[in-house]
């Protein structure tokens, strides 16, 4: 059935013995429809529909009001180029072209500096015919009240029918609901429904129909997007289908959020061959996210959501299934510099070399060439220190799965050498010389369970490493904080890892200590004695001991300092200092069972 037609019929015929119903589960597109049909009636010199929404209507009378305000309002319009009817302006102005157009058939108009004063809508009261002020003209049209989110109305279902049935058999009003039948509660329902509702329609969503008008009727921003639409129809449908959402809501956030990344890469010079995949990967993650499905772990990120997405989909690329696309639909998070840079990592030609491929490509898509070039390269780049720890875990996952799958390597892994080159690594982040990128890449138990020994090892040092960068931080915080000449303000380190009182802080805080005033030097300690030299995420056992031995070494510079001091006040001080920094390392040393290196 022509669910369109059967409406228009509906509106069309002379007769009516109540309200038509149109029905049909949430996002199936009723609101798109009955749209459709008013903006083509109003067009005409026929029909005048009004559409009322009940959501969060509270009372009888609250419902009165709002049919009198929205068909006040319809009853003054005027066309604008492209012939789409639209209100005019502010509310007093709308009165007083109402009033102008008016003068000539109305005693009223002259009193009407008085009525803006009192309510004007005692004045509207709808029924079956009203007249529409439209390009200055004044019309004659036949109201057609639409009542749309019944089942969203706060008002109980009977007494919302009967103010319902006011207008439809009272008035002569042609009058449509709109509501999810499924979602009206109400044991009297059913009984009052027959007195009111003449016809019920069911809307069963031809999609591909509407996905169709949407996207032709779309108001773009970026010039050229309803043109990439309307070429990727079939990829829009496809996802749509894909998804079970079955809501046109859903489908229309989507397409209006892809925008913003169709207008941030036609920008950019990344060429655009490969944006319909990126278009469909977009639209799982936007469906998946919509349904609560595509969630992001504490600890693994997004690995399981791409994963379960991956067999949902038919055409779902792991490699495409962005970052940056997951922080904009998950997360709500916009970043241009982030998404362009990884556009142009998987689709800039110049970009991509063989090793990149072979790392961040989905698996089933490498082949003999990309193993025998990429796989070496990223070795050696790996033994350098050369790849980030996201790109270590995909390189000991692929080799791992070509081992499984008894795939031949075209060279050997050396583990140790990979290892070396992750300590030179991470030593150079420790400095902060280098800033190692955002990592969402992990690791199941089960999965690391299936590398060797030697890759397991590595895997644990990077899962170590994504903790200790925080604490290199404040590390280097704190170094910055003892070689300001005045102590700046030090409350950003309180309680904070730092991994391990090293060679360099013992120099710098023994530098500092020598330099400051007495009650500066009680800060001090105060500060260091505020750190975490053992939180176990984040130092590991030989780190223990490094601060074991070097806050020993310290306490003796300390005695050595007190050997050679005169003023009264400033032993104390050094005493008291001494006497804390002990206290801290026997404490650190218990704990952590480390024996005191003297």
């Amino acid at each position: 059935m022509d669910v369109k037609k059967e409406i228009c019929e509906f509106v069309s015929s002379n007769e009516s013995a109540g309200a038509l119903l149109l029905t049909g589960q949430w996002g199936c597109g009723k609101t798109y429809l009955i749209r459709e049909i008013a903006r083509e009636l109003n067009n005409g010199e026929k029909y005048i529909v009004v559409t009322i929404s009940l959501f969060g209507i509270e009372t009888v009378e609250q419902l009165h009001k709002k049919v009198k305000e929205n068909v006040f309002c319809a009853q003054i319009l005027r066309k604008n180029a492209s012939g789409t009817a639209k209100v005019i302006g502010p509310i007093k102005e709308r009165i007083k072209s109402i009033a102008y157009a008016l003068s000539e058939y109305s005693n009223f108009a002259k009193g009407i500096n008085t009525a803006l004063s009192i309510n004007l809508y005692d004045f509207v009261v709808p029924s079956s015919e009203i007249q529409c002020y439209c390009e200055k003209t004044i019309i004659s049209k036949k109201l057609v009240l639409v009542f749309d989110d019944f089942e969203r109305c706060n008002v109980d279902s009977t007494k919302l029918l009967g103010a319902i049935n006011e207008y439809s058999e009272n008035a002569g009003i042609k009058t449509i609901i709109v509501a999810d039948e499924k979602h009206i509660f109400g044991s009297k329902y059913n009984d009052f429904k027959e007195k009111v509702i003449s016809r019920t329609v069911h809307l069963v969503s031809d999609y591909k129909n509407i996905i169709t008008e949407i996207v032709k009727n779309y108001k773009e921003t970026t010039a050229g997007y309803v043109e990439f639409l309307q070429k990727n129809l079939d990829v829009l449908i496809q996802i749509f289908s894909e998804s079970k959402h079955e809501n046109i809501r859903t489908f229309k956030t989507y397409i209006i959020a892809f925008e913003r990344i169709y207008g941030t890469w036609k920008r950019s010079s990344i060429p655009t061959e490969k944006m319909a995949q990126i278009l469909y990967s977009f639209g799982a993650i936007h469906f998946e996210t919509a349904a609560n499905n595509y969630v992001k772990h504490e600890k693994y990120g997004y690995m399981f959501a791409e994963t379960n997405a991956k067999e949902k989909y038919s055409k779902l690329l792991l490699s495409y299934q962005l970052r940056p696309l997951q922080k904009w639909s998950v997360e709500g998070i916009w970043d241009e510099e982030e998404l362009i840079n990884s556009l142009r990592v998987h689709f800039e030609p110049k970009a991509v070399t063989y090793y990149e491929i072979f790392l961040n490509w989905d698996f089933w898509n490498l082949d003999d060439e990309i193993i025998s070039k990429g796989l070496p390269d990223a070795l050696e780049l790996g033994y350098t220190g050369g790849l980030c720890c996201q790109e270590i875990i995909s390189l000991l996952s692929r080799v791992q799965a070509l081992n499984e799958y008894k795939i031949p390597l075209p060279c050997d892994v050396d583990y140790q050498k990979l290892l070396s080159g992750f300590r030179t690594r991470e030593a150079e982040i420790k400095a902060g010389r280098l800033t190692e990128p955002k990592n969402s890449s992990f690791m199941t138990p089960e999965h690391v369970s299936k590398l060797c020994e030697h890759a397991q090892v590595l895997y644990k040092e990077i899962e170590r490493m994504r903790d200790r960068k925080a604490a290199w931080e404040y590390r280097r915080k704190f170094i910055e904080y003892l070689k300001s000449p005045d102590l700046v303000d030090n409350s950003n380190l309180r309680s904070q890892s730092v991994v391990s009182f090293d060679d360099e802080l013992l120099e710098c805080f023994v530098s500092a200590y020598r330099r400051v005033e007495n009650s500066e030097k009680r800060e001090l300690y105060h500060t260091l004695n505020g750190l975490v030299f053992d939180y176990k995420y984040v130092s590991s056992h030989d780190d223990i001991a490094e601060t074991v031995k070097n806050l020993d070494k310290l306490v003796k510079i300390l005695l050595e300092m007190l050997s050679k001091e005169k003023d009264s006040f400033t032993i104390y001080i050094i005493e008291e200092t001494t006497t804390y920094i002990k206290e801290m390392n026997a404490k650190i040393a218990e704990e952590n069972s480390v024996a005191n290196i003297g």
